[in-house]
């Protein structure tokens, strides 16, 4: 590179933020990356997402709460039924939306 600089040297004068490479992944084929805090923190449209699916769980857990509550409280068959049946789909909604949590979440590696 430069006469009488090694190449940590130069290494050493490249900055590293949550965008940039650090010095220590430079050497690396293949390097683990942190979506959640180098992506989703900091992209708007990413962490609304995330926010969102974080509110859709909640929601969906007290729903399916609620539900049972009132299939336990239901004098009727069918209100039974419906009830049972609201809180299973309210309880699916709640699975499918960790999955999609979790792929805000997940590591990834790039090669």
């Amino acid at each position: 590179m430069w006469a009488g600089v090694g190449e940590d040297a130069v290494v050493d004068l490249i900055p590293s933020s949550a965008k940039n490479v650090g010095r220590s992944e430079l050497n690396q084929n293949s390097m683990p990356l942190d979506r959640f805090s180098q992506h989703t923190l900091i992209c708007n449209s990413c962490n609304r997402a995330y926010l969102f699916t974080n509110r859709l769980k909640q929601t969906f857990v007290g729903v399916a709460i609620a539900m049972s509550g009132l299939a336990i409280l239901a004098e009727g068959s069918t209100l039974k039924i419906a009830a049972v049946s609201a809180s299973l789909v309210a309880v699916a909604i709640y699975v499918v939306a960790q999955k999609v949590k979790i792929q805000f979440e997940r590591s990834y590696t790039r090669y």
